[in-house]
């Protein structure tokens, strides 16, 4: 028997929907590709990048892998594929890198549209998944390469969330496997293993213990290294101090995730991006009164409190990174963060009807709050490139000028010298000349050739002039 002819035409029309919000979302992302291609240009391998370089070039893999130095983090499929990348096409081209980068964040946007969809359907899931797309106030995940292994953990995570809707063996083997790969790409994948524990184990009792091992084998892997390899860094604070300001990191995050939503971080005096200020906080206090309210009004579903939990573990995870990395208003937290707080929203959002006048003011505010946080977004996308662009090719102009300096310079002389009477504009570095000189004997040199550093503008020329000076120890 076949369907009747209304809910044929409901079918079709929601099948017209779906392929008109993809075809935007595809045109979004297009748009959001060709900005960072054009803005981005002259990038280079920058910070956590090249210490990733130099222990690959230098240590043998495996301990590269599980036995990575003070303070950082256990990444093992990135750090694989750094390896594969770094051994075949090199690091003289930053161009692979970054195209990797971007389509991590078009499937991460895009794997939170399919999930957003079944809460509140394609329509309302749209605007969320391009502010992802153009999410510049995530500056060091959306506009460079630097944090591949945090959109690897991302984009896992994720479809750990799709393979466990299925509710099958298939399913869940795939969830296993995708934790895993979240989880040992980046701590910051222990969030997902939270919701996956809450999820797996709201199923019905004989179940839940047979599939225990979705989360079981992924978290014991990680406390294996956590216990046995990892080593505590020397600057972290105490344990104690990390449980005290726990309240303030989870409520300073959300802050900061909901002023990245709204695009209110971005001051529309002078276009600074500052997180916390009065209005951002007053938005975070709404969205925790709203979040808390459907949780103690009604009854959520297991997804619900899984997703609250990896908002939390996300939130919190600030207050136990070590050193320097303890500020819940860095670039790198901003993009799981906003992605796991928005879905949230729309889980919250689920099963709420809205009709009449009410309807058409909240579409409004939807409009009117995308509209603003898109755009304030979208400048940041693009003058965060720039900036990592103009960096990138004084990077350049410092290698090149190491390189005219080889046989004579100091194997411990460093481009970056706070002391030096004459600085130049920090780029981040981070490695000493007989690193860098490791790093180009086994994976080539980003560095402008001379006759490439004589068009450059001449505040690049002035860079590699003042490290060539400094390396020679030239001196009136």
């Amino acid at each position: 028997m076949g369907l009747p002819a209304r809910v044929k035409a409901t079918l079709a029309g929601e099948h017209r929907q779906r392929l008109v919000v993809w075809a935007i979302f595809a045109v979004a992302a297009l748009i959001a590709i060709l900005i960072l291609a054009l803005a981005g240009q002259g990038q280079t391998l920058k910070g956590d990048e090249w210490a990733y370089a130099r222990e690959l070039a230098t240590r043998p893999l495996p301990d590269a892998l599980f036995d990575p130095p003070a303070s950082k983090y256990l990444l093992v499929l990135p750090l694989l594929l750094y390896k594969a990348a770094f051994s075949t096409i090199g690091i003289s081209d930053y161009i692979p890198y970054r195209l990797a980068a971007m389509a991590l964040t078009v499937a991460a946007a895009a794997l939170f549209l399919v999930l957003a969809a079944r809460r509140v359907g394609y329509l309302l899931a749209l605007p969320g998944a391009i502010l992802i797309l153009f999410l510049g106030s995530s500056s060091e995940v959306t506009t460079t390469a630097l944090r591949i292994p945090i959109q690897i953990a991302v984009v896992a995570g994720l479809g750990m969330f799709l393979a466990l809707e299925r509710r099958d063996l298939r399913g869940d083997v795939a969830a296993c496997v995708l934790l895993a790969i979240s989880i040992t790409s980046h701590p910051l994948g222990t969030a997902f293993a939270a919701a996956a524990v809450v999820i797996v184990l709201a199923r019905p009792a004989p179940e839940r213990w047979r599939r225990a091992w979705i989360f079981a084998v992924p978290l014991v892997l990680f406390a294996a290294w956590y216990l046995t390899l990892r080593e505590p860094a020397p600057n972290s604070a105490s344990f104690g101090d990390q449980l005290g300001d726990l309240p303030r990191f989870l409520f300073q995050s959300l802050a900061t995730m909901v002023a990245a939503i709204t695009g209110t971080f971005r001051s529309p005096f002078d276009g600074q991006i500052n997180f916390l200020t009065p209005v951002s906080y007053v938005l975070a206090t709404i969205a925790f009164v709203a979040v808390g309210f459907r949780a103690l009004t009604s009854r959520p579903p297991a997804t619900f409190w899984a997703i609250l939990v990896a908002v939390l573990v996300l939130f919190a995870a600030p207050a136990f990174a070590p050193g320097l990395l303890r500020s819940p208003t860095a670039s790198r937290y901003v993009f799981p963060g906003v992605i796991m707080l928005l879905l949230l929203i729309c889980e919250t959002a689920r099963g709420v009807q809205v009709t009449g006048r009410s309807a058409r003011l909240a579409a409004w505010a939807v409009v009117v709050v995308f509209a603003i946080g898109l755009y304030s977004n979208s400048i940041a996308l693009d003058k965060n490139a720039r900036a990592w662009a103009s960096t990138g090719k004084q990077v350049s102009a410092e290698l090149t000028a190491l390189e005219l300096a080889r046989g004579h310079v100091e194997p411990t002389f460093r481009p970056e010298d706070p002391n030096a009477a004459v600085q130049i504009p920090s780029t981040n570095l981070g490695i000493s000349a007989a690193g860098y000189f490791t790093i180009q004997d086994a994976y080539g040199s980003p560095a402008f050739s001379t006759s490439e550093l004589l068009t450059e503008p001449l505040e690049d020329r002035r860079v590699a002039d003042i490290v060539l000076a400094r390396a020679l120890d030239l001196r009136l």
